[in-house]
């Protein structure tokens, strides 16, 4: 299909599945411990900053993607530069997301399948729907959403009698500095990934309010994420959250209602899978937007399946277990994707305001 236009609706939607996608089946950084709550309450208020800046940087520049906000910003040799680091996150991205939902799969359903077959069939998917265009990425992630909302509602109600909420909520019990550090952590996974995107930005219809979009998008995610470890907490209690892989698919376990039980659990599997496509998809086709601009390709779909298979040999080779891609996440992750969702923007944002400072200086007075 031919790219079209992103609407309000679609663009929210798929900043949110971007957002809460990975959160979901990972689970949470969980240094703070019983005072998560207050790391995620602290990462979403924190948010709402940098969704600012991203929301800015769109007004300045209408029509711009993040490489072409670069290139009027700061001229195209630093652009060239810039475009390049993002190529490297967003491969390094992509194939963080196409790994971690492969594990998923693997340790969840399929053991005796090789993991590096249920990464191929990710890729397939996910670089297709890259290649479909924006606007099939983003109504696709509209039904997505609609989906992961009706099982995450369903899940929270069928498991409300078997939540323990006394002692869920144990103020400062870790201390100030974790709960900072866990609240920085979480700025970074989730809501900092809404820089993927940054990169179709460009696509998005003209009357779309950019802080609408990102600010709101994000205060929805942000509600969700907080939800869902309550949710989990609840049901799994503290102890249990901070050893388990995957918290979110065991806590739908503990729902035993006959058949509905097993029902929801393949359901929540099945919400966390086309998530991961979504989000994965996301990522390569922002991988893609960055090389097409680096090399002059005319449209990133021409591209989109070689620079799929790049994601794959990412998400194969990156981490030889799911100890250590758990370890990349919570420990390495964070600190230089602070890089690309914050100090690379704000550097392009600086440089607009000074160009459009400098141009308005230089029109001539009446």
């Amino acid at each position: 299909m031919v790219s079209g236009k992103l609407s309000f609706r679609d663009g929210a939607a798929m900043i949110i599945v971007i957002q809460i996608s990975k959160i979901m089946v990972l689970g949470f950084p969980m240094g703070a411990k019983s005072d998560t709550w207050a790391a995620i309450l602290l990462a979403a208020f924190g948010a709402l900053p940098l969704m600012a800046l991203y929301a800015r940087l769109v007004r300045l520049m209408p029509g711009k993607s993040i490489f072409g906000m670069a290139e009027r910003a700061v001229g195209r040799p630093i652009a060239v530069l810039i475009c390049a680091l993002y190529l490297y996150y967003f491969l390094v991205a992509a194939g963080i997301t196409i790994g971690s939902f492969s594990q998923f799969v693997h340790l969840a359903f399929l053991p005796g399948t090789s993991y590096v077959t249920i990464c191929a069939g990710f890729f397939i998917v996910c670089a297709y729907l890259a290649y479909s265009g924006v606007e099939t990425l983003g109504k696709w992630s509209f039904i997505v959403l609609m989906f992961s909302a009706f099982v995450i509602t369903a899940s929270v109600l069928l498991s409300f009698a078997k939540m323990k909420m006394p002692g869920l909520i144990l103020p400062m019990e870790s201390g100030l500095p974790m709960i900072v550090s866990s609240g920085a952590k979480l700025l970074s996974i989730p809501f900092g990934e809404a820089i993927i995107f940054m990169s179709m930005a460009g696509d998005l219809d003209e009357k779309v309010n950019p802080y609408k979009l990102f600010i709101g998008a994000s205060a929805v995610s942000g509600a969700v994420v907080l939800l869902i470890y309550l949710h989990n907490t609840s049901l799994l209690g503290q102890e249990n959250m901070n050893t388990m892989y995957f918290p979110s698919y065991k806590a739908a376990s503990v729902i035993n209602i006959g058949t509905i039980g097993t029902r929801i659990e393949a359901l929540i599997a099945c919400s966390f899978i086309i998530e991961g496509i979504t989000k994965a998809a996301a990522g390569i086709a922002a991988t893609a937007r960055a090389a097409a601009e680096i090399l002059r390709v005319r449209h990133f779909r021409d591209i989109a399946w070689q620079i799929g298979l790049l994601c794959l040999a990412a998400a194969t080779f990156a981490f030889s277990n799911v100890t250590e891609m758990f370890e990349h996440i919570d420990n390495v992750y964070p600190i230089y994707a602070a890089v690309f969702q914050l100090l690379i923007p704000a550097v392009i944002w600086v440089a607009a305001e000074v160009r459009k400072v400098g141009r308005a200086g230089q029109l001539p007075s009446k």
